[in-house]
């Protein structure tokens, strides 16, 4: 839930499985929150969290249509890639990365959302939990058929997707398909 308020947007998101606080203390202390654009910790809690974010300013996502808006993606992709490294650091995933969790603010950086995503291993079980729109970048390993357990390795998959659709406003396949 995202709530607008005089000092940005108050974000209050649930936990699919308890998540250690020591975890989140850890992604403080390394800078991830400042690279996902969070300003704040409000609270912490077994089942949840909430945090500040800056308002968001433009529409996005939008495909770049000249050098600058080209640099901006660069500069937004290393900032997702530098987050994603730090969550991996820790031994955890990061989580759909669809995008949803993406916002940009008035000074064109990335806000990153969804705290209540990382957790410490995949399981198949969850695609219920997802939404039509979600499978778009859910990597194949999530498939009931396929041997493989989904691991952090899928947040690559789903990183690569993201870009993809950044950068040309389309999504190269169409996954709507939950099996």
């Amino acid at each position: 839930q995202i709530i607008p308020d005089s000092k940005g947007c108050l974000v209050e998101e649930k936990f699919p499985e308890a998540v250690q606080a020591e975890f989140f203390g850890k992604l403080f202390s390394n800078g991830m929150f400042e690279s996902m654009s969070i300003e704040e910790l409000v609270g912490l809690g077994e089942d949840g969290i909430s945090y500040r974010v800056p308002l968001p300013n433009e529409v996005f996502p939008k495909a770049p249509k000249n050098d600058r808006e080209f640099g901006r993606f660069l500069t937004r992709a290393i900032s997702l890639v530098r987050t994603i490294q730090k969550v991996h650091q820790e031994k955890y995933c990061f989580g759909l990365l669809g995008s949803q969790r993406f916002l940009v603010n008035k000074n064109g950086k990335l806000i990153i959302l969804g705290l209540g995503l990382l957790q410490k291993k995949y399981s198949k079980d969850d695609l219920d939990w997802f939404e039509e729109k979600d499978f778009y970048f859910l990597a194949p390993e999530f498939s009931k058929r396929s041997n493989k357990r989904p691991d952090s390795r899928s947040d690559f998959y789903g990183l690569g997707v993201l870009l993809h659709f950044w950068l040309t406003g389309r999504h190269f396949i169409n996954a709507v398909d939950k099996q």
